[in-house]
């Protein structure tokens, strides 16, 4: 029935924890996941698409689209790294994720992945930055970095 707790394709994600989602960005509605992941449990509100009703109006939060750079919040405890590896190369001028460590902070998140390019952190652009700079700025993050990444082609 229409409150049996399953998902099916084409269902409109509506809400996250009480927040609206309506005009959210792809990238927006996947942090709000995220930062509810993170605390254990999460509440969706979902429209199923069904062929009787029509749409009203509501953009759908949309897949990622490959190539389009998005935003990953991560947030780690003290004493605790952000659990993701920066592999950096002289010949292309980019750091990707080289590594995730299981039940990081970064892993449990779900949104990196090995082989995403880094575009920014802290919206700050990294490209042709030297690697000792790019790990000094994600050290200087504190306990919250966001990346903005791109997947790998």
């Amino acid at each position: 029935g229409p409150a049996d707790g399953l998902l099916r394709p084409g269902d409109l994600l509506t809400s996250v924890d009480g927040i609206p989602l309506s005009g959210a960005t792809h990238a927006r509605a996947v942090a709000y996941v995220c930062q509810a992941a993170s605390r254990g449990h999460v509440t969706l509100g979902v429209r199923h698409n069904r062929a009787d009703i029509q749409p009203l109006g509501i953009p759908a939060v949309a897949p990622a689209h490959q190539h389009q750079p998005y935003d990953v919040t991560v947030t780690r405890n003290e004493g605790e790294g952000f659990g993701f590896v920066v592999i950096s190369s002289t010949n292309k001028a980019t750091s990707t994720i080289g590594q995730l460590i299981a039940n990081s902070p970064a892993a449990r998140c779900g949104l990196l992945h090995v082989g995403d390019t880094i575009v920014a952190i802290n919206h700050l652009p990294v490209r042709n930055l030297p690697h000792p700079e790019v790990v000094a700025l994600i050290k200087r993050s504190g306990t919250t970095v966001t990346l903005t990444v791109l997947p790998p082609d």
